[in-house]
């Protein structure tokens, strides 16, 4: 196989810079935007942005994973929102004020859902899902200290901790 040469790369830089203008188009449907969304990413990896196997987390970024769908701890900037997250407790911790059932949670999900947001619901509700069955203590609760692990990102070395622990006794 030949390697790209300046002719190649000169072809795909017409292509994109043509395919990066303004358009005077609308998009019509989320279908058509997801096809755009997935044309921008190859148009980026082409241009030698390769992610990193790494995965690091880029904070800039953040606001880029936020779903429609979402529980609005973190606002549009990816900035944790202290006043939404006790929010969260006050609308749906009906049993305990300090966590959340498994019943809970599913209100929490319906009640923040965005009409048409399908992605956003799957998001949100894989994300409260696995948060649930990874993090509910043995009463089978999700607790307002669990949840705040999770946005400020010591839940897993929290747990990392639990199971060493466990294992040492």
């Amino acid at each position: 196989m030949q390697s790209p040469s300046d002719l190649h790369w000169k072809s795909v830089k017409r292509v994109l810079s043509w395919s990066s203008k303004k358009k005077k188009s609308v998009t019509r449907s989320s279908t058509e935007a997801e096809y755009r969304a997935v044309a921008n990413a190859l148009a980026e990896l082409l241009w030698g942005k390769w992610p990193s196997v790494l995965f690091p987390i880029v904070i800039k970024n953040i606001k880029y994973g936020k779903p429609g769908s979402d529980s609005d701890a973190y606002d549009a900037e990816g900035r944790f929102v202290p006043e939404k997250f006790e929010e969260i407790f006050k609308k749906y911790a009906h049993k305990n004020a300090n966590s959340l059932t498994s019943n809970e949670v599913n209100e929490l999900l319906k009640k923040n859902r965005e009409p048409k947001d399908y992605f956003g619901w799957l998001n949100a509700s894989t994300d409260w899902r696995i948060l649930y069955d990874l993090a509910k203590d043995k009463n089978g609760e999700l607790t307002k200290e669990a949840v705040r692990a999770v946005y400020d990102g010591s839940l897993f070395e929290q747990m990392a901790r639990e199971n060493a622990s466990k294992k040492s006794s």
